[in-house]
This record gives structure tokens, C-alpha cells and sequence, in this order.
């Protein structure tokens, strides 16, 4: 499968809006005086949005095309989340003993690890975080493997009519299922929605791919125009944590415009722009070591300081995530033994 460059960078982008979100979250509770600061505040948790309508379209672009059965689908999507994911889960739990005042929010004990290792939502010991992960990033995972795992039952059960079963019922559960009945905190979850816009995207995708160039980039700015028009007009302003319907139509038109794009992106080879592209490929270990990092570095630093001091420590904060992506993508995502892995199980 082709690598599409505009959903790499968009990847990317979505990554870092959590990052500075989180940011703004550990080390000022959400509170600026600045402009930029309350931005990456209110909007910062808007790359989740980008993030899950991205997953549906991906998984629609990665099937659609292929002769993938539903178990080489599964296992190469449990290989692709698994294995990092458990190794920052393991990783925090160290933390948490090491820096045990800045992770007292992480509080957990056998059956919680068992869970967050296996996708199963449990409620955090804490107390105070509901139903989260050890690594509580990962409540996105518990979403994203449902769905992983729901269209890998719809592949075997219903062939080529997978993804319209598919999205069907997930629109179906959070409009049916009761919250107190089992797996709720899932299949209750309006941003099972957002999957089946990326699937929507999917299909849009395909006549894209068949339109004039002039077209297609005609489309892309109108999109992207009609975006930032939604965005000044506060349409989609919600408190973050909460699914909005105007949230995920606002991700869906600027997964769409960056996609109108697609082919005059992939021919640009420049450094800066290729940078651009890499932030997208180690955007999922950005993605999972990101609190760790703030979370630590909120040990060293007070939150008080002149501008000056707040750059050198958002410069180090952003740098130390960055290398750490990248050694975590080299040698944790792609590492060796997930290539002997992937031909031992799926040849």
C-alpha cells in the first residue's frame, strides 16, 4: 500500500496539538495569557478528531484494494499497536514508582495492567479518571482496537459488503446500548462515529483519485476554506473530552482537503518537507510518549518564569519527545524482531 503523503503530515500535525495540549494541561491547567497558549488549550485535543477519522480512512484505503482475510487484517493491526504500546505501559508503571507524586494519577494494580494490556476498559483505582488505562492516552487505543477488531468480523462475515455492515452498526451501538451493560464505556462512545466518516472518506477518496488534477485542487481549497470559515464562526467550540458532531465534521474536511492535494505533495522532495512527513511516521510513538515526558519534566520545573524561561522549557520539552519518537519508531515500531514476527505469523 502506497504511503499517502498528505495524511502523513496531517498524522503529524494531529500528534502535536495532543502534545501541546498536554502541555498546557500539566504545567498550566489549561490557562494562558497568550493567544497561542489557550489555542493549543481549547483546540489541542481536536488531533484526536484527526486522528480517528484518519484510522477509518486508512483501514477503508488499506482493504479496499487488497485481498486481505479477516485474520492477516487483525494481526497486522495487533502488531502494528501492540508492542509499543506495551512497552510505555510497562514503562509508566516504573515511573509511577520512581516519581510517585507526578503520577499519582496512574495509580493501578494487577487487574488494571492486565486490562489496559488487553484493551479491556477498567476503571482507573485513582478514582478520579473513570474508565482509563494505565497509560491513560490509551482510552484511544481501547476505541481504536475495538474497531480493528469489529471490522475484522464484519471482513469474515459479510465480504465485500464489510464496510457498509460495518459502519452501520457502529453507528447503531452508541444509539442502542445501554451504559450499564457490558463493554458500555465503548460501544456507548459517540467517536465510534468518526471511523465510519474516515470509511465515508474512503469512498470519496476513490472518485478523487479519478477527477482533473484542477479538480481535485479546486476541491481542496474550497474544503479548507469552508474549514477555517466553521473554525471563526466557533460552530465547533466544546469543552474538550466531550464528542462533537461539528468537531469530526471540521476533521473530515480537512482529512478531504489534504487528500485533494495528495498528488502535487508527493512529488515535493525537499528536506524541510520530508521532516514534515517523518513527524507523521513516529506520530503514534509521539502520541504514547509524550505524558511521560511532560510528566517528568513537570518534576524539574515550576510553572513560574519570564517568557524566556517557559521557550527554553517547551523547546525542551518538544525536542526530548521528538528524539525519544524517533528512537522509539526505529527501534521499537519497526524494529527487527516485529519483521520476524509479521512472517512467523502472516508469512
Amino acid at each position: 500500500m502506497k504511503s499517502l503523503v498528505s495524511i502523513q503530515i496531517l498524522r503529524g500535525v494531529a500528534a502535536w496539538l495532543v502534545v501541546y495540549h498536554h502541555y498546557m494541561q500539566f504545567f498550566h491547567g489549561f490557562n494562558s495569557n497568550s493567544k497561542l497558549g489557550q489555542f493549543f488549550s481549547d483546540w489541542g485535543d481536536f488531533g484526536i478528531d484527526i486522528f480517528f477519522v484518519i484510522s477509518g480512512f486508512i483501514m477503508f484505503y488499506s482493504l479496499a484494494g487488497s485481498g486481505y482475510g479477516a485474520k492477516e487484517f487483525l494481526v497486522k493491526r495487533i502488531l502494528r499497536i501492540t508492542p509499543v504500546y506495551w512497552f510505555y505501559t510497562f514503562l509508566i508503571v516504573f515511573l509511577s514508582w520512581v516519581y510517585s507524586k507526578e503520577f499519582e494519577y496512574t495509580a493501578w494494580n494487577l487487574n488494571t495492567l492486565v486490562s489496559s494490556l488487553v484493551f479491556i476498559p477498567t476503571e482507573n483505582p485513582s478514582g478520579r479518571l473513570g474508565y482509563y488505562p494505565i497509560l491513560t492516552v490509551g482510552w484511544t487505543l481501547n476505541l481504536e482496537m475495538f474497531f480493528y477488531a469489529w471490522l475484522s468480523l464484519c471482513i469474515f462475515a459479510f465480504g465485500r459488503f464489510r464496510f457498509l455492515v460495518c459502519a452501520i452498526t457502529l453507528i447503531a451501538f452508541p444509539l442502542v446500548w445501554d451504559e450499564h451493560w457490558l463493554y458500555a464505556s465503548i460501544l456507548t462512545d459517540k467517536y465510534l462515529y468518526e471511523f465510519v466518516f474516515g470509511l465515508a472518506l474512503g469512498y470519496a477518496y476513490q472518485g478523487l483519485q479519478r477527477a482533473k488534477p484542477y479538480l481535485s485542487y479546486t476541491l481542496g481549497i474550497s474544503l479548507f476554506l469552508f474549514a477555517a470559515l466553521l473554525f471563526q464562526m466557533n460552530l465547533t467550540d466544546l469543552p474538550g473530552g466531550q464528542f462533537s458532531l461539528n468537531r469530526s465534521l471540521l476533521a473530515c474536511l480537512l482529512v478531504l482537503s489534504a487528500l485533494s492535494f495528495e498528488t502535487v505533495l508527493f512529488k515535493i522532495k525537499n528536506n524541510l518537507f520530508q521532516s514534515l512527513r517523518y513527524l507523521g511516521d513516529i506520530s503514534y510513538s509521539t502520541y504514547l510518549v509524550h505524558t511521560l515526558v511532560i510528566v517528568v519534566f513537570s518534576h524539574y520545573f515550576v510553572n513560574s518564569g519570564g517568557a524566556l524561561v517557559e521557550s527554553f522549557k517547551l523547546l525542551l520539552v518538544s525536542m526530548t519527545i521528538m528524539s525519544l519518537s524517533h528512537l522509539s519508531y526505529q527501534y521499537i515500531e519497526t524494529g527487527p524482531y516485529l519483521k520476524i514476527l509479521k512472517r512467523k505469523l502472516i508469512g
